[in-house]
């Protein structure tokens, strides 16, 4: 209950907002090629103000959130928040920061676990995301794991975490093929092992190298093994871990 009862409180903050925009004391800044206004975005208990750079709307901002504070008795705490400039001088920035009592931020920075400004096309600028999933898999231990269970951690936590940062960017090729090569790693065992599929006959079909990549092998008839491993399920074939 206490939740909705929040949501409630924070929809005040919304319509203080929207009030003072019909009477042009906020002038909202406009984004896109269809110039849409926007002042400000929330989530939960966040909320980012996107603003003109005319310094009375940081004035006019921080009336507004004292008059808030003493309707609904939530402080603001301006010692947490932080304002950053796009497009516009430093020494502006710091006049927004002294008006507010806020620090200055700087892009690229973090908000609610996602990466904002920056290069998107730099893959050096996406080690972050690699690190996050590396960092996941030390505390695993593959061998211990069943394949059905690397590939259940695979699917609902490895895999889950760009799909996160991609809800607001695009990620480089090459960094997903990292991750890829990651995953690939771990479902496969240990960094360096080798995984290869084989028939009864002792010839190879298939194999996992090192680095995630999968080749074909097989010396015989193609056709032939994979009629009896896809069609019938037979054809003696078995996962061996060398």
């Amino acid at each position: 209950m206490s939740p909705f009862l929040f949501l409630i409180v924070a929809e005040g903050l919304n319509s203080l907002i929207e009030k003072a925009t019909e009477k042009h004391l906020v002038c909202p800044a406009r984004l896109g090629r269809d110039k849409i206004p926007i002042s400000h975005l929330q989530y939960v208990d966040d909320t980012i103000f996107i603003l003109d750079e005319d310094e009375r709307n940081a004035t006019v901002i921080k009336n507004l959130l004292l008059l808030f504070q003493f309707l609904s008795g939530l402080a603001v705490n301006f010692d947490k928040s932080s304002i950053m400039g796009i497009s516009v001088n430093e020494e502006k920035v710091l006049r927004w920061a002294n008006i507010l009592k806020c620090k200055v931020g700087a892009f690229p920075c973090n908000y609610l676990g996602i990466k904002i400004g920056g290069r998107c096309n730099s893959i050096e600028d996406w080690n972050f995301l690699v690190d996050k999933v590396e960092k996941k898999i030390k505390g695993w231990k593959s061998r211990t794991l069943s394949l059905a269970g690397r590939i259940t951690l695979i699917k609902s936590i490895l895999q889950a975490i760009p799909v996160f940062q991609l809800s607001f960017s695009f990620i480089p090729k090459a960094v997903l093929s990292r991750i890829d090569s990651i995953c690939c790693n771990f479902l496969w065992g240990e960094m360096g092992s080798r995984v290869t599929l084989r028939g009864s006959n002792g010839g190879s079909f298939m194999s996992w190298g090192e680095e995630g990549e999968c080749r074909l092998e097989n010396r015989g008839s193609r056709k032939g093994w994979w009629s009896r491993i896809v069609e019938k399920g037979g054809g003696g074939g078995e996962m061996v871990f060398e």
